[in-house]
């Protein structure tokens, strides 16, 4: 994905910026969803 983020960067601008904020949320949902298993095995 972040490839073809890149890639839609150099030609459209805007929607670059959109899917780099819905990776972004992606990713810090899936931190949250499992930031119980890192903090429960220490």
């Amino acid at each position: 994905m972040p490839l073809a983020d890149n890639l839609a960067l150099q030609n459209e601008p805007q929607p670059a910026i959109v899917l780099s904020l819905v990776l972004l949320v992606v990713s810090l949902a899936t931190l949250a969803l499992l930031r119980e298993r890192w903090l429960t095995r220490a």
